[in-house]
């Protein structure tokens, strides 16, 4: 079972999903369709600092993209190449526990609040998707402007 795993993890994903993936879930115009018929992806080629990529996804009632399997990573690789070889903001983020009584703890989360089940880190504080190689690279600065994915609920 172990070794399963590994071979999974070791395994080309995007190799194996189909050129023009479809569901029949209806997403809204200009989104993709999730591996999960629940979760539509919607790229906004304009660059834009990770706070207002933010309140741009909120304004369209969504939230900046969770990724949580490897297929799904592999998805937003395959359909992001089509649109750009720029990294892009996603709703990985960096939070903070503090208490009175202790240091601080840090613990990656996801902008949307569901669970960091899983990553695909390259190498501080915010997720950056490369459209390339499909890796995660870490910016501790979300000044810089870049595009973005916010993940929207189907029609």
């Amino acid at each position: 079972m172990i070794i399963l795993v590994f071979t999974l993890i070791e395994f080309d994903h995007a190799a194996i999903l189909p050129k023009n993936f479809t569901s029949s879930s209806s997403c809204p115009d200009g989104s993709f369709q999730g591996i999960n018929p629940q979760d539509c992806f919607w790229y906004n080629n304009v660059s834009a600092q990770w706070s207002d990529a933010y309140e741009q996804c909120q304004s369209n009632d969504g939230n900046l993209a969770s990724i949580h399997d490897t297929f799904t990573n592999a998805l937003i690789k395959q359909h992001l190449s089509n649109f750009t070889n720029q990294k892009t903001w996603t709703g990985g983020q960096v939070n903070a526990n503090c208490s009175l009584s202790g240091p601080c703890t840090f613990f990656w989360g996801w902008e949307d609040n569901s669970v960091f089940d899983y990553n695909n880190f390259a190498g501080d504080e915010v997720i950056l998707f490369n459209n390339n190689d499909g890796l995660w690279y870490i910016s501790s600065d979300n000044t810089p402007e870049h595009p973005f994915l916010c993940q929207v609920s189907p029609l």
